[in-house]
């Protein structure tokens, strides 16, 4: 995977909120046919900011992100 700048992820994660299936076909047109990046790339940054934002929330909460085992 191609490394992304964090202006570039936000782009893409917004993008992805916005757009929903269309997120390829918007990147396209935004970025350049060539520039964009593809499915899977987009899943996983997704997913990042996803598990981030709820990490975060837990901390602010004071609840553990994972219970212990």
């Amino acid at each position: 995977m191609k490394r992304y700048s964090t202006e570039q992820q936000v782009l893409i994660v917004k993008t992805r909120y916005k757009n929903g299936a269309e997120t390829i076909r918007k990147l396209c047109t935004i970025k350049g046919h060539n520039n964009a990046p593809n499915e899977s790339t987009v899943g996983i940054l997704t997913k990042k900011f996803e598990k981030n934002l709820f990490n975060s929330r837990h901390q602010k909460l004071g609840i553990p992100s994972k219970w212990p085992e």
